[in-house]
């Protein structure tokens, strides 16, 4: 009997009460998940679960770590599957990110306290963030979101994904035990990397990692000048590129946050940050409707999932006057994620246009709930005015 630990949202989906849809996936095996708990509800919720299945065969247990003796700037190593990633035959590939510690203590909610460089790849939710030693330090679950850029003709704002990635750490879970018929040594991943060769000896702060710091700290000069250096020192370095890019985008330079994306894309087209980036910056500030169009669709063919693309891409179907494609991709993107208010209000605003109130009532309620949950005062009014404004017609 083995048992892993992973995150809550990547089950949720699969309802951990009917265990037969839901599977543990290794590299080359398939198991039925035998039993399960959530830990994301209660006093202490985290964004975990805990799954068994049954193997014959003789996985590798990890040895947890102490994320409290973790300190900022440690160099840490994130393991998980990437959607778009598989070996010659066709099985799922381990992909290592290494990674620099940036903030062990954010109180991002759900646990996600560990924040770290690199957003990860679609797919890596529940991965193992380890130290050099191969212990277990955390478990990688978000991608981050960092800061927003202004449309200068709606005044919308807009957000850009961050060079951010956060985990919940390893202490966490060991504070909760103990579970029900649990025992630490029961908790495995089913790999045994060769450590030495996915993490650097180097532990000095490169001029990336003090590019980030500058980010995050909102002085965006520096940062810029840090990633600079970063690309004198190595000029196929295309995170600086994607990091610079990101940075110019939030000071408002558009064009050339635009060639920077464009940079960091040539030299690794599996960048889904900067392409998302440049797609946002290309519909929503130059109108260019086309190429951005090819962005968020190569966004949707590598991860049909990602609801922040289809959401994009529903936008500029809906600017170039396609409603119903932009119906389609706003009702995908909110079967994906239930949270996307942006895209009930849009989608009801759609409802309105072609004479279906109730429908458009309904998206646009919850759109103004969403938006009060979330204290967006602008937005929320913005619906309730939408709402008022079709319940005055109705009456009429």
């Amino acid at each position: 009997m083995y048992t892993v630990l992973t995150v809550a949202h990547g089950v949720k989906s699969q309802d951990i009460l009917d265990y037969n849809p839901l599977k543990i996936q290794s590299r080359y095996d398939e198991y039925n998940v035998i039993a399960g708990q959530l830990l994301d509800e209660g006093v202490k919720s985290l964004d975990l679960a805990i799954i068994r299945f049954e193997s014959s065969k003789n996985y590798i247990p990890i040895i947890f770590g102490s994320s409290q003796q973790t300190q900022k700037w440690d160099k840490v190593t994130i393991l998980g599957y990437p959607i778009t990633s598989t070996n010659r035959t066709g099985q799922p590939q381990i992909y290592p990110l290494e990674t620099t510690l940036i903030e062990i203590n954010a109180n991002r909610g759900k646990g996600y306290d560990m924040s770290y460089a690199g957003n990860g790849w679609e797919g890596m939710s529940g991965g193992a963030i380890i130290n050099d030693c191969g212990r277990l330090l955390g478990i990688h679950g978000r991608g981050d979101s960092l800061g927003t850029i202004k449309n200068e003709e709606s005044n919308e704002e807009m957000s850009l994904r961050g060079p951010f990635a956060a985990g919940i750490p390893i202490d966490y879970f060991v504070n909760l035990l103990p579970l029900p018929n649990l025992k630490i040594s029961e908790i495995a991943i089913n790999i045994k990397p060769n450590f030495n060769s996915l993490v650097s000896e180097d532990v000095q702060k490169s001029f990336i990692d003090l590019g980030l710091s500058e980010l995050e700290s909102n002085n965006l000069g520096s940062a810029i000048s840090y990633f600079t250096q970063a690309i004198q020192k190595d000029s196929k370095n295309h995170l600086a590129y994607s990091y610079r890019g990101l940075s110019y985008s939030l000071i408002g330079d558009k064009q050339q946050a635009i060639k920077d994306y464009s940079r960091a894309i040539e030299l690794n087209s599996n960048l889904s940050n900067a392409r998302y980036n440049r797609g946002l910056i290309l519909s929503r500030d130059l109108k260019q409707y086309d190429e951005a169009l090819r962005d968020f669709e190569e966004l949707i063919k590598r991860n049909p999932r990602d609801a922040d693309a289809l959401f994009e891409r529903g936008n500029i179907y809906f600017q170039k006057g396609n409603k119903q494609q932009a119906l389609n991709d706003y009702t995908t993107a909110i079967r994906l994620n239930k949270q996307l208010g942006d895209a009930f209000y849009n989608r009801g605003i759609i409802y309105h246009q072609k004479k279906k109130n109730e429908q458009a009532l309904e998206d646009l309620r919850r759109a103004r709930d969403i938006f009060a949950s979330q204290e967006n005062l602008k937005k929320f009014g913005r619906a309730n005015d939408a709402i008022m404004d079709i319940q005055g017609g109705v009456k009429k």
